[in-house]
């Protein structure tokens, strides 16, 4: 049978082409791990440089980095202390990566939408700026056309408002002069009591606001006093009274008929050089409302323009967008390419917590994260700020948020345009290639254990009943006395010191560097002589061994 195998594997031995990929990687997961370009962890959450991958140390959260680490064999000296669960763990990440693939799959499937979309709008508003800037060209030679004969036609409405204004003032002093003579006038005749066209003594002393010392009465020389006239003269005429008395008296003298003077409003109809000017005015200011619009609208494509929304313009769908994320506290809201901020659950005013700043992933991955800073300062503290993770989503969404440290808050937020073009799915050759690859699989355990085969018959049958000889008469439920006896028969104390049971290189290397492997064929030998004695299991017996070559070491430093 084992022949027939061996002769089967050499006939299919030709056609056996290898796909190249690191331990521990399924032949269907291949595409995922290409040397030549940096590795995208199996999540979406970042890439990290290829060598990364099986370097024995975590990169990716979902430890996609590190294939080859399943079932222990990596740890230092072989100190497996974990039950080997490959074949479950293999099982769960076919799963969790199918899921993976389903979502890069889907999401990816938007993300082109995005990109599709982005660059249309990108071209579209180019398109409009380009329009812009011609208008805005026409829109400067317009404004500096009406403003030039705006200030042609402003010149003789000047000339014009000053002649007007002139005139003005004299018909307005005119109409003041006259309405003073009238005023004078019905004062006299309303002094002049006894109508005989004069105002004498007795007429004026009648009137209580001539009483200049307020004693109740008018004298004598008050009366004469106003009506400007000496001991011997007792009256005035009207000419007389409009010439003397009146200037002295106008503001203070209240006439009982006296009526309120509503004065002449009317306007003079604005003269042809005003409407001219009027209608340059309106001209130049529409030309220059319009230049402004322009430059603004000019200045928000720029804007537009300027930022980096990804190598394809995937990002640009979240622009103009914002996506709220309600805890227990508060509701934050993220607003693409604008601003970050906080408020209050309870109600209350909402906080800046940051501007748009920049892209902030890694040097090889850098829309893995956003930057939004210079947000309202902190009591006593610096400017807050947000740091937004992205990862692959159906969906653009914050889905949580943390701070970090004080003042310095990061954002969870899923998007499309994070999703990566899945690998192809595992064709019919593919099919094939897995199948080849199990047959090979299994070449390579026959070959092992033919190897181990004759290494253990080389080890005569005579030396191996003298060592069951050696435990014949300890009691086989005592499997540690059994190992030990045996262990110091086979190997030395230097081997069991010096030498780790697979000699793999870990992380916790010693200060000499890792240790060399025990001999195969003696620790195949161990193993079927303490198995033989007590049916002890494969991994009970490693980690036995393990722990007595430790308590060697101890007692040794000690």
């Amino acid at each position: 049978m084992l022949v027939f195998v061996f002769t089967a594997l050499s006939l299919l031995s030709p056609c056996l082409a290898t796909i190249p990929r690191p331990r521990g990687v399924a032949i269907s997961m291949a595409s995922f791990y290409k040397p030549d370009v940096p590795f995208q962890c199996l999540d979406g959450s970042k890439q990290v440089p290829f060598e990364y991958v099986n370097d024995d140390y975590c990169d990716c959260p979902d430890g996609s980095d590190e294939p080859d680490c399943c079932d222990g064999s990596d740890e230092w000296e072989g100190n497996i202390e974990c039950v080997n669960n490959c074949k479950e763990l293999g099982r769960k990440m076919r799963e969790d990566r199918e899921k993976q693939m389903q979502l890069q799959d889907s999401g990816y499937k938007v993300k082109l939408q995005y990109m599709e979309e982005g660059k249309k709008r990108r071209a579209e508003k180019r398109a409009e700026m380009e329009t812009l800037e011609q208008s805005k060209v026409e829109l400067e030679a317009l404004k500096n056309e009406v403003e030039a004969r705006k200030i042609e036609v402003e010149g003789p409405e000047k000339e014009a408002k000053e002649k007007h204004e002139q005139a003005w003032k004299e018909v307005q002093e005119a109409k003041k002069a006259e309405l003073d003579k009238i005023k004078a006038e019905t004062a006299f005749y309303e002094m002049d009591e006894n109508k005989d066209n004069r105002v004498d003594l007795v007429e004026i002393k009648a009137h209580a606001q001539f009483d200049v010392d307020n004693n109740g009465e008018v004298c004598d020389s008050e009366a004469r006093e106003h009506l400007e006239i000496g001991e011997e003269a007792d009256h005035v005429d009207l000419e007389h009274f409009m010439e003397k008395v009146w200037p002295n008296i106008r503001d203070f003298y209240k006439s009982p008929a006296e009526q309120e003077d509503k004065g002449d409003n009317q306007e003079i109809e604005p003269k042809e050089e005003e409407n001219l000017a009027d209608a340059a005015r309106k001209q130049f200011t529409d030309a220059d409302n319009a230049l402004r619009d322009a430059e603004n609208a000019i200045r928000d494509l720029q804007n537009y323009l300027n930022l980096d929304y990804g190598p394809n313009e995937e990002f640009s769908a979240l622009k103009g967008n914002c996506y709220e994320y309600t805890d227990r506290e508060y509701t934050y809201k993220l607003c693409g390419f604008e601003k970050a901020t906080q408020r209050p659950k309870a109600g209350g005013s909402e906080t800046t917590l940051g501007n748009w700043g920049k892209w902030e992933g890694t040097p090889e991955d850098k829309y893995a994260a956003q930057k939004y800073e210079n947000g309202q300062s902190c009591w006593n503290g610096p400017n807050r700020s947000v740091k937004v993770n992205m990862k692959c989503g159906l969906e653009n969404k914050v889905t949580g948020t943390s701070e970090p440290s004080r003042c310095e808050y990061a954002f969870d937020f899923e998007t499309p345009a994070r999703c990566t073009e899945p690998p192809a799915r595992a064709s019919d050759d593919t099919h094939d290639e897995l199948i080849k690859e199990e047959i090979r699989a299994l070449r390579r355990n026959i070959r092992r254990l033919e190897d181990r085969v004759v290494a253990f018959e080389s080890v005569g049958s005579s030396q191996q009943d003298n060592l069951l000889n050696l435990v014949t008469h300890l009691d086989a439920r005592d499997v540690q006395q059994v190992l030990s006896t045996l262990c110091k028969a086979i190997f030395s104390n230097e081997e069991l010191m010096n030498c780790s049971r697979k000699g793999k290189r870990t992380n916790k290397c010693s200060e000499s560097g890792p240790r060399p492997p025990l001999d195969i064929v003696k620790l195949e030998k161990l193993e079927h002589l303490v198995r033989e004695k007590t049916n002890m299991s494969k991994d009970c017996l490693c980690k036995k061994l393990e722990n007595m070559q430790k308590t060697l070491r101890q007692k040794k430093k000690q």
